[in-house]
């Protein structure tokens, strides 16, 4: 069968789970595709997670609240004059931080905020590239990663699975699985991002006047 929401992906893990509808297993599933998600979204650093989103400071404030769907920083522009200004990134706790509100010219993730190196002297505009949590089929159904690789999103369910029923064997199999799938996917981001598609130059590929493309 197709799988292309959350209600097919959940009963293909009851198929590829001999069929199992027994009530202790079936109010697992949302749990195992929670999981399952958690892992995908940290693992799986897919272009079109990368976002951009404009956020304004407060006067006499270093902080400005992440968005909600905030998974991991890119990078933060200063838009206030019109240019976008690459701050430079710190860490937090490694870094002496001003006390005088001014224009601000770095920046850290502290929490659940964005902190600034100074005090904002007038509400600056900012311009924030982040990785979001892409993957959610509880709020979007289906998502990208459902759309084009369920594969891997089965693999990951039946793993999360196996693991809950203590299957160690199993959850290896799916395992082993899903690292090809996930290896799959970042092979095909990896062609995206070069601009071309990936060549092989043909000098590589004959030796011996046999061609590892052709077989000739």
């Amino acid at each position: 069968m197709a799988i292309t929401s959350l209600s097919e992906l959940k009963t293909a893990v009851q198929n590829w789970n001999s069929g199992r509808a027994d009530t202790t297993f079936t109010d697992r599933l949302d749990e195992f595709v929670s999981l399952a998600e958690s892992r995908l979204n940290v693992e799986l650093a897919v272009r079109t997670a990368e976002v951009d989103t404009s956020l304004a400071g407060t006067l006499d404030s270093r902080e400005i609240a992440l968005p909600s769907d905030f998974l991991e920083p890119v990078a933060l522009f200063l838009t206030t004059f019109g240019e976008r200004e690459r701050l430079a990134p710190i860490v937090a706790g490694n870094y002496e931080l001003g006390t005088t509100s001014g224009t601000p010219s770095a920046w850290m993730i502290n929490g659940s905020n964005i902190d600034l190196d100074k005090p904002c002297d007038q509400a600056h505009t900012f311009s924030f590239r982040y990785r979001k949590k892409l993957f959610d089929l509880a709020t979007t159904d289906p998502n990208w990663l459902l759309t084009n690789h369920p594969n891997v999103y089965l693999f990951a369910v039946l793993a999360e699975a196996a693991n809950w029923e203590d299957d160690d064997a199993v959850a290896l199999k799916y395992e082993a699985r899903l690292r090809q799938a996930i290896a799959g996917v970042r092979w095909l981001q990896a062609r995206s991002n070069s601009g071309a598609p990936l060549r092989t130059d043909a000098a590589l590929v004959s030796v011996g006047g046999f061609n590892i493309n052709s077989g000739d």
